[in-house]
């Protein structure tokens, strides 16, 4: 349940069953959350930035791969490093997008 000591204009907004009704701007929408409802949001909302996040330093770690790769085994692997980047590149944005088309 929302905290209502924090936010007693949820009070006129509570039904019966103990969800909180929130009218946006569009007047003949409502926005019904229960606790349980709110926490999956707060989950999905927190996995996704974890996956943004660890996604970031990947790629980083790759581009300082391909660099070393460079530096330290020539040309050769510096492409290996390269073509393995471009891997992690599409396999990342496949996971995001082909999740959406289904």
């Amino acid at each position: 349940m929302p905290n209502l000591v924090q936010n007693p204009s949820l009070l006129s907004n509570m039904s019966e069953n103990g969800t909180v009704t929130k009218q946006n701007k569009y007047k003949h929408l409502k926005i019904v959350l229960n606790e349980t409802e709110v926490a999956k949001l707060n989950k999905y909302r927190n996995t996704k930035t974890a996956q943004a996040v660890t996604c970031f330093f990947l790629f980083v770690l790759q581009i300082l791969l391909s660099y070393i790769g460079l530096i330290y085994g020539g040309l050769p692997w510096a492409i290996f490093a390269l073509a393995f980047h471009a891997c992690f590149i599409l396999s990342t944005i496949a996971a995001i997008v082909l999740p959406q088309l289904w």
